[in-house]
Formats: structure tokens, C-alpha cells, sequence
């Protein structure tokens, strides 16, 4: 229960508002208002425990006092908070039986509903919800109880039910209320004519409810053109406590939010788009349940969510059993989108990551030789085993593959296997003992004298082929310049390793960077460092400067603030909302427009916009391009340099190049 929602309750409980004590005849004791206002700071604090034995001796004091129901209430509340819900409901129920007309009867029916809900005993919440708005008088505590009801009935009523519930209300709101709801279910699974029909005959009688504009909004809406809806799947987790995973859902949210408010605004519109929404709490039965019964309303066009790669996986077979498509905004795991023609990853998976920064590191930056450094953890293995693979693929020559484990601080042997490995690979001149006769030999040779300078400088070695060409062992010998021993140079950290373009560095966290970065610079591993989009950190790179200055990584998200349709954007998202927008209130954006870009006049159906999202070739987001053709699975990524303090955009590349 939200701190601000328990504020509410004890205000009423503690007499504010007009609230009527309990009970008609009762002893007035100064110890329990006392006892009862420190059992109270228990539960502000949020230490339960104690309240509930507070409460609970409270509740038993005879004779009765002005605190006796109250006392019971708030142990009933404090046994949710624990997460007891039958001792809570048994408790309530008690109270409910010995004080059948206490003033607090709606908080009680509306607690047992709290309860029932997290035990899944959701057609006993909803009884529970009805019976608490018809007994309550308070209207901040009404609000609350409708929202919980609405919530309940969006998710997880079906249209039958409500009716019977409807049939039954005593309460003019009530009433207009379920109506609403089983119209709207009814609405949804295309029963049009019972929806009319219960409407029509809400509105004819002789009140004015609060539901009474909204039963007459939903059938005026019914005559304007046919749209279509857009469901989303979201861990809001509406019933639990707040986390970063529901900020970042509600950020996402208010993107999509935003985005169907422009396309309904805007002069071309010809449908009504409406997002249905579902919470799932992050658990995959709810995920698996809400995609179930978006995929059985017809209207249901498309589906955006799950966030997380495992729920995608559990929803993909119903999906592509509906013929519904469903675009995850960040899902990342491979091989979900190749579970069936229905499934759409908006984020590149791993697979794809490391290939498309194996085409930039080849065909754009024109390295042929490469080692790689992986973490042994999911995400580093799987991007590094397809950059290892495409690189070859193309041409180029990995001569080295190392890991490392999660939480390593010492890779002394991975950097050792690298430097055996770059100078087994290629016989090198050394220039640390350089003759004036075998310097002469190489100005002959037509090796540039700054180069060879700079060699002698530093004594370092280099690859008789990287110096000389794809030739360069012969020509030495026909030279007559000595090639060194690589098993006696690779020990001699003093000796640069120079033979190696670049090294494709995956990693898993971004505090690796630092153990990375300075270790292979200790054992003079001179290469360019390549990353995956882990090594976007702009502290962590700041912070290893020294280490990692240039390093290119690609990367699924950039935000441009200099670019003036994003300005555009956050100027009018902040005249709206007061917010400023963050990553995540771009990527709900982003999915909710490129969905709407290929809904046409809004008559789309589900294998029309499977279609049209399957040819998706860069459409233009704000946080980044998407490429869905060849695969379901977006193949453009940002690539990012890091240098002297700035991360900035390079470039872009497809994996569909």
C-alpha cells in the first residue's frame, strides 16, 4: 500500500473528516488513545511487526474503548503490509461480524478486496470493492476503492461476470459503473449490439451518476469512424511497491501516451487509436495472461511489450497462434524473434550486436587482424562469439579469444595468451638494437624513415608483414634483417604488441572497464579498443581516460540534443506534462510512432501491419534507427567514440549491409 494512500486511511481513523466512532456505547480510555497512537507510529514507520501486536492487545482491552474497531482495522492492515492475507481477511471478517454497522465498513470491504486481489480470489475483490464503495461516505477513500475496482475489472473480469455483478447493484454509481465496464469488455470482444443495448437502457433512467458522461462519451464514440487498438504490456506494478523497473515502465508509458496524442490530433488522422493498457507486474503468469486476452480482442491490431526477454519468449507461441504482432521495446535475448513471423525485437539482440561491430570494424575501419576479450557472462559471450564469427566471415584473421569471470580483477593470463598469440602469429624486427646498416636496408625498402624513427624511440617491434607487406618475412631474409623470437618477446613486457589492429573487448557491466583498460595497457597490448554497448558509461570512461581514450563502441540508444525535432519534441512534452522526457520516454515514443507510421488511415489489420513492420528499413527515432527487415530483429546501431572526455557519434551500421 502506497505511503500516501496509508496516510489517507489514518486520518480517517483517527477521527478526520467527520468520521463517526464506531460504536455507540463504548468506555473512553486516555491509555488506549495513547497505546493507540504509538501502535499508529509503528505503522508509519513501517515496522508491522510491532503494530500488529500493538493493535492486536488493543483490540482485546475490556471493556470496550474508543479504539477497539480501529484497533482491529489497523492489524488487519498491518498483516497485509506482512503479507498475511488469510489471517487479514480472517481478522476483517471478524470485525465485520461483531460490528455489522461500524462507520468503517468501506475501509474494511475495501481491505478485504486488497487482500482477496494478492490472493488471487479476484471475483471475491471485486464483491469486496462494491460492498465498500456503497458503504463508504468519504470521497478520497471512494476514489481510491473505484480506482482498485477499475484496475480489477480492466484485467481481470470478463464481461459475464460484471454483468451478474451489475444485475446486482443496489448503488446509483454502482451501477453506472459496472455497466460502463461490461460494456467496454463487450465493446472489446465485439458484442456491439449488447453494449448499445445496456447503455441505451443506463441512460434512460431518471438519475445523474458520475458514470453517466462516460456511458454517454463511450456510445458517442461508438458512432465515430472505426480505429483500432494498440495493446501494451508493462510491469507498472500498480499493486506493489514502487522500483526502478516501474519508473522506468511509467517513463516508457508516457512516451506512448504522448505519441498516440499526436497522431490523434493530427488532420489526418482518420481513426481513433487507443492503447490498452496491462500491468504485469513483472510476473510472467500475468505477462502470459495479458497477451491472451489482447490477442483475443479483435480490435487488438498490435502489441507492444514485454520489456523482458523472458516474458516475450513465454507470450511468442500465443502471438503467433492469434496472428498478432507483438514489438518488444527492449528485449535483447537472441532467437526470439525467430520464434515465429509474429515476433519483432525494436532493440538488437547480442547475436546481432557483435555482428554488426565486426562490418564496422572491417569495412569501415579497415582492420584485419583482431583478438577479443569476453566476459564468460551471457551478454559479453554471446556478442563476442558473433563478432568472432563475422569477423572471420569477412576476411579478417582473429588470432586470439580470451575470457574472463565475472568480478575479475586480475586477467594476467588472458593478456599474456593475447601477446603469445599476436607474436606467434607474425615474426617481427625488433628496433630496440637497430644497426645503422639494417636501418639503411629498410629506408631502401621503401619503409618511411618516420616511421622506422619512431620504432627506434620507443624499442618496439613490429610485424615483418605489417611493416613490409604481405611479403615482409621474405623480404627480410632477402634483406638480411633478423626476425625475433616471439616466445622471448612475448614475456618482455618491454616489447609493445603491435601486430594486432584492434581488440573487441565484450563486457557485461561497465565496471569492468577499469580492470580491462588498465591491464592490458600494463602489459603493452598496443591495439585499438573496440566495445559492445556496455561501455556506454560516460563515468566509467572519464574515470579510465588514461587507459581508453578512443575507444569505439556501438551502441542501441543516442539521443542528439542538438537535433531540432528532438528539441521539438522535449519542448512540447514538457508544455504538456511539466516532465522532461527520459531514455525510456524515447523508446515508448519511438515504438508507438513506428507502429502509427505504418497504420495508414487506421484500418490497419494484424497481417497488414506484420507486413509493413517486416519491411521496416531506418525509420528515423529519436533515440535510434530501427531496421526490422531481415529478421524482425532491429540491425542498426550507433557507433560511438570515446575521446578526451566526450562520447560522440561517428556513425551508424546495418547488420543488413
Amino acid at each position: 500500500m502506497a505511503r500516501s494512500l496509508r496516510h489517507i486511511f489514518l486520518a480517517l481513523l483517527l477521527g478526520a473528516g467527520g468520521i463517526v466512532l464506531a460504536q455507540d456505547a463504548f468506555h473512553y480510555s486516555e491509555v488506549a488513545e495513547q497505546q493507540f497512537a504509538h501502535a499508529v507510529s509503528m505503522f508509519e514507520e513501517e515496522k508491522y511487526n510491532e503494530a500488529v501486536q500493538l493493535f492486536d492487545s488493543l483490540s482485546h482491552q475490556k471493556p470496550i474503548h474508543q479504539r477497539t474497531t480501529a484497533a482491529q482495522l489497523m492489524e488487519a492492515k498491518s498483516l497485509f503490509q506482512l503479507k498475511q492475507y488469510n489471517r487479514s481477511v480472517a481478522l476483517l471478517d471478524s470485525l465485520l461480524e461483531t460490528y455489522p454497522y461500524t462507520s468503517y465498513a468501506g475501509d474494511i470491504h475495501y481491505t478485504l478486496g486488497e487482500n482477496y486481489t494478492m490472493l488471487q480470489r479476484y471475483q471475491n475483490a471485486s464483491r469486496s470493492f462494491i460492498k465498500a464503495m456503497e458503504a463508504t461516505n468519504d470521497s478520497i477513500l471512494d476514489r481510491h476503492i473505484q480506482k482498485s475496482f477499475i484496475l480489477l475489472a480492466d484485467q481481470r473480469l470478463d464481461a459475464v461476470f460484471l454483468n451478474q455483478l451489475r444485475l446486482q447493484a443496489t448503488h446509483e454509481d454502482v451501477g453506472d459503473l459496472l455497466t460502463l465496464k461490461t460494456a467496454e469488455k463487450d465493446l472489446r470482444d465485439g458484442h456491439t449490439a449488447h453494449a448499445r443495448a445496456l447503455i441505451d437502457e443506463r441512460l434512460k433512467l431518471p438519475h445523474h451518476s458520475t458514470y453517466g458522461k462516460f456511458l454517454a462519451a463511450l456510445l458517442s464514440k461508438e458512432n465515430e469512424p472505426a480505429g483500432f487498438k494498440i495493446g501494451v504490456v508493462l510491469p507498472l506494478m500498480t499493486r506493489s511497491s514502487g522500483n526502478g523497473v516501474a519508473a522506468l515502465a511509467k517513463e516508457m508509458l508516457d512516451g506512448m501516451n504522448f505519441a498516440a496524442g499526436e497522431y490523434a490530433s493530427a488532420a489526418h488522422a482518420a481513426a481513433r487509436v487507443t492503447l490498452d493498457v496491462r500491468d504485469t507486474e513483472r510476473d510472467s503468469v500475468l505477462a502470459v495472461r495479458a497477451v491472451q486476452e489482447l490477442s483475443a480482442s479483435k480490435d487488438v491490431v498490435c502489441i507492444v511489450g514485454p520489456l523482458f526477454s523472458n516474458l516475450v519468449s513465454a507470450c511468442a507461441s500465443i502471438v503467433n497462434r492469434e496472428h498478432v504482432p507483438l514489438i518488444s521495446p527492449t528485449a535483447t535475448t537472441n532467437g526470439l524473434a525467430a520464434s515465429g513471423r509474429y515476433v519483432f525485437q525494436m532493440h538488437p539482440d547480442f547475436a546481432t550486436r557483435g555482428t554488426i561491430m565486426a562490418r564496422y570494424a572491417i569495412r569501415e575501419m579497415g582492420y584485419r587482424t583482431l583478438a577479443i576479450l569476453s566476459s564468460t557472462e551471457p551478454i559479453g559471450a554471446s556478442v563476442a562469439e558473433s563478432f568472432s564469427g563475422e569477423a572471420q566471415r569477412l576476411g579478417a584473421r582473429v588470432i586470439a579469444m580470451e575470457t574472463f569471470p565475472r568480478n575479475a580483477n586480475d586477467i594476467r593470463e588472458q593478456c599474456m595468451s593475447i601477446r603469445r598469440s599476436a607474436l606467434d602469429a607474425y615474426p617481427t624486427i625488433s628496433f630496440a638494437k637497430l644497426s645503422r646498416t639494417d636501418f639503411d636496408k629498410l629506408l631502401k625498402a621503401g619503409v618511411n624513415r618516420r616511421r622506422i624513427d619512431s620504432l627506434v624511440a620507443v624499442g618496439g617491434s613490429i610485424p615483418a608483414t605489417k611493416l613490409l607487406g604481405p611479403q615482409g618475412v621474405r623480404i627480410a631474409d632477402s634483406l638480411r634483417i633478423k626476425l625475433s623470437s616471439p616466445a622471448t618477446e612475448s614475456e618482455n613486457l618491454n616489447v609493445p604488441v603491435t601486430s594486432i589492429d584492434a581488440i573487441f573487448v565484450a563486457i557485461d557491466d561497465a565496471e569492468e572497464i577499469g580492470v580491462i583498460g588498465s591491464q592490458l595497457n600494463y602489459f603493452n597490448i598496443k591495439a585499438q579498443f573496440l566495445g559492445n554497448n556496455e561501455w556506454y558509461d560516460p563515468t566509467q570512461l572519464d574515470a579510465q581516460k588514461q587507459y581508453v581514450n578512443g575507444v569505439v563502441f556501438a551502441s542501441d540508444t543516442y539521443i542528439d540534443e542538438h537535433d531540432p525535432h528532438y528539441l521539438s519534441f522535449v519542448q512540447s512534452f514538457r508544455s504538456t506534462g511539466g516532465k522532461q522526457p527520459t531514455k525510456y520516454t524515447l523508446i515508448g515514443y519511438d515504438v508507438l510512432k513506428l507502429i502509427l507510421s505504418q497504420a495508414g488511415g487506421g484500418q490497419s489489420s494484424r497481417e497488414v501491419m506484420t507486413d509493413a513492420l517486416s519491411k521496416i528499413r531506418e525509420f528515423k527515432g529519436l533515440h535510434s534507427s530501427i531496421t526490422l527487415s531481415g529478421g524482425r530483429v532491429n540491425s542498426t546501431m550507433h557507433m560511438m567514440k570515446y575521446s578526451n572526455g566526450e562520447v560522440r557519434k561517428i556513425g551508424e551500421s546495418t547488420r543488413n549491409d
